[in-house]
């Protein structure tokens, strides 16, 4: 009678170890932040190969936080009228006169330096690159994209979205590489998560 339970229980046993399966993050490369907020690569699988120039197609999940647009790129559309479909002196006219704006001699005085501050503005890419300031319980935001050991301030990229398509540079050299997945907060703000993606580039033909 034992025998017989111990063979009705083998293939019970091999059941439950088969459904744990692997959970996408078994080979997860990076840092959990604080809450528990992590990015998992799902797709493509860690040191595949890809040519110079090739674009890869990431599939991305979040745990514990929610992707969101930037709040700097939310107000992008607010500084963009266009003029063939507004008429922008009946609004100022309207505006001046509902009291919700300066006059025209008033906006004079503090034109000059309103204009400097937006040209510096322009200069940047919209936000903070402090390596020192972290907001380790943020459960929303974005994520930026670094190749290799690339610092904060170094060219990134930014997106917000699971299913990301990103060009590798045309000069990228054999051989090994990586890309650095970093959550920030609405404000580019660093939360403390970050993913390492670990891939080769293979030598031109």
């Amino acid at each position: 009678m034992r025998l017989f339970k111990l063979i009705l229980a083998v293939p019970l046993l091999f059941s439950v170890v088969a459904c744990g399966g692997s959970s996408g993050s078994d080979g997860f490369s990076g840092t959990i932040g604080q809450n528990g907020q992590k990015l998992v690569v799902m797709d493509p699988a860690d040191n595949a190969v890809f040519a110079p120039g090739e674009t890869i197609s990431f599939s991305l999940r979040t745990e514990n936080f929610t992707l969101a647009v930037p709040n700097d790129r939310r107000d992008q559309s607010k500084h963009h009228i266009d003029t063939h479909e507004v008429d922008v002196d009946a609004l100022a006219e309207a505006a001046e006169a509902a009291g919700l704006v300066e006059g025209e001699e008033e906006q004079h005085a503090e034109h000059d330096t309103s204009m400097e501050e937006e040209s510096v503005h322009d200069t940047s890419d919209g936000h903070s690159h402090d390596d020192s300031s972290t907001h380790p319980h943020a459960t929303e935001g974005h994520y930026h994209v670094y190749l290799n050991a690339a610092a904060d301030s170094d060219e990134h990229t930014t997106q917000w979205v699971t299913s990301l398509d990103y060009t590798l540079p045309e000069d990228l050299p054999a051989g090994s590489h990586s890309l650095r997945f970093e959550l920030r907060d609405n404000d580019h703000v660093k939360v403390g998560a970050e993913t390492i993606y670990f891939f080769s580039v293979s030598a031109e033909q």
